[in-house]
């Protein structure tokens, strides 16, 4: 499988998040918890979340993908 080097820029507007994981590595559903808890403990630190995941299930988006090349 090719593996290539990418930058990328955009933003995402009404991202669906139903699950983030722990700073421990555990899995946490977040589908119940409300936008301003989640994004708290997101800025915090406290839960993260998979890029891929909220690029696939958003209201709006708008991502460059540009500078490809192949790793050293």
């Amino acid at each position: 499988m090719p593996k290539i080097n990418v930058c990328f820029q955009g933003w995402i507007n009404g991202g669906c998040v139903d699950h983030a994981m722990s700073k421990f590595g555990e899995h946490v559903d977040v589908s119940g918890m409300d936008s301003e808890s989640l994004v708290q403990k997101l800025e915090s630190g406290e839960l993260t979340i998979y890029l891929g995941d909220i690029l696939y299930n958003n209201d709006d988006s708008n991502i460059k993908l540009f500078d490809f090349d192949a790793p050293f």
